[in-house]
């Protein structure tokens, strides 16, 4: 198995703003900090050759102080390559205290055809903290018709409050998906706990009771969570599925001084 790569960004309330305190990265998992200091601290993940190949292992530590915000993209797009047999292993450990907000949103993953790919998240807020999280996988290249067709996708996300696991919400994907996900190009999951989510959180209800069930290619259900939710959304059509997630995240453009979306995308300027 490849070396464990290790990566880690802390963000403290220095002064009155959010300010990256900590940070590490090496050439495989490369952080990159646009804003360092401001009302939230922004930063893009990049992985070595924009992917991950068999026995690769990510892990990456994120830390927010009281009263901090971390806002943490990536790039573009992960790839996971096709595996002779070792999967690629990604680990995020996130750790909020009271008054903080950590909000990850990463681009969507797509595990080519033959792929093998672990991840593993687990989130530890305080009581009084914030979360945002989004976890998007599509069903690969379409262009070249591999339509689920990896070989093994294993995703859990874990949630400790005041260090009680309130949530553990797992994706398996094997050889049987092609005929049970037929139709579907895309699965997203959206995390919203916390006072400074609540605007999107509310955003995210809404959507889920007004939705009637196959509008614009979508399949939606939430599950109330702590003080927040857990949105669930299936699509046919990928840029359908990404108004949606805009239009619900739209909200934390104030306490991350920025819309998430667009700041995402002038990130990954930043960093190409």
């Amino acid at each position: 198995m490849a070396e464990r790569v290790n990566a880690l960004l802390g963000a403290e309330l220095v002064d009155g703003l959010s300010s990256a305190t900590a940070w590490r990265s090496s050439s495989q998992l490369k952080l990159m900090l646009p804003r360092p200091r401001g009302t939230a601290v922004w930063a893009c993940a990049a992985t070595y050759g924009g992917g991950l190949v068999a026995g690769d292992r990510i892990a990456l530590d994120l830390t927010v102080g009281a009263g901090a915000a971390l806002c943490l993209g990536t790039q573009s797009t992960t790839k996971v390559y096709r595996s002779t047999g070792a999967e690629a292993v990604q680990e995020v450990s996130g750790e909020v205290a009271a008054g903080g907000l950590l909000a990850i949103l990463p681009e969507p993953l797509s595990p080519f055809a033959g792929s093998r790919y672990r991840q593993r998240s687990v989130l530890r807020a305080a009581a009084g903290a914030s979360l945002a999280w989004l976890d998007t996988v599509s069903a690969g290249r379409l262009s070249r018709d591999e339509r689920w067709q990896q070989a093994a996708y294993d995703a859990r996300l874990d949630l400790l409050l005041d260090g009680r696991l309130i949530l553990r919400d797992t994706l398996r994907l094997d050889a049987g998906s092609p005929a049970r996900l037929a139709g579907w190009a895309a699965l997203s999951t959206l995390l919203l706990i916390g006072p400074r989510t609540a605007e999107a959180a509310q955003a995210a209800r809404a959507l889920a009771e007004l939705h009637r069930p196959g509008d614009d290619g979508l399949l939606i259900s939430a599950s109330p969570v702590a003080d927040g939710i857990l949105l669930r959304l299936a699509a046919a059509d990928p840029e359908a599925l990404a108004g949606r997630i805009r239009a619900v995240i739209a909200p934390l453009a104030q306490p991350l001084d920025g819309d998430p979306w667009r700041r995402l995308a002038s990130v990954e300027i930043a960093c190409t």
